[in-house]
């Protein structure tokens, strides 16, 4: 079942969502990730692309465990040094732009311009999200997506 609470809170800043998960162990093997995916459903921060912290399943990754449990296979994660959203519906992967833009309303995916520090919160794109998510049709998106972007991931994190 689709989870009804709303997203968690997220901070206003980019630079504050770094503070936020750096150093943060995951939640499930309580080691500091390489690469954390911050839960957007609960606040969890799981390894994405882990070899070590596997789900329960061995072919899927923490991110796809954790929409199982969290959000019946569906789940949208930040993964905050990538800049991207992570988006799950398991075990069917992609990656998204962030909620998070410059001053000119443009996302920074991969943050390849180093506007870090400057990037904000645009609560439009955040309640986007949220209502893929509550609407169940993040397996659709995700394929919608793809088609432009490529950015589907064959394997499940």
């Amino acid at each position: 079942e689709l989870r009804s609470e709303p997203f968690v809170e997220l901070p206003g800043t980019y630079v504050d969502v770094i503070k936020m998960v750096h150093k943060r162990p995951c939640s499930v093997c309580g080691n500091v990730p390489q690469e954390p995916a911050l839960c957007l459903l609960c606040g969890a921060l799981v390894c994405m692309g882990s070899q070590e912290c596997r789900g329960r399943d061995p072919r899927e990754g923490q991110c796809s465990d954790h929409a199982r449990r969290c959000g019946a296979g569906q789940g949208l994660f930040l993964v905050p040094y990538m800049a991207l959203v992570l988006a799950v519906s398991a075990p069917d992967c992609g990656l998204w732009d962030c909620p998070y833009v410059d001053q000119n309303g443009e996302p920074n995916p991969q943050l390849k311009r180093p506007c870090a520090l400057h990037l904000r919160l645009d609560e439009r794109r955040l309640d986007s999200l949220r209502q893929i998510y509550i609407k169940g049709s993040i397996r659709k998106e995700i394929f919608m997506y793809n088609e432009k972007t490529g950015r589907y991931l064959p394997n499940p994190l």
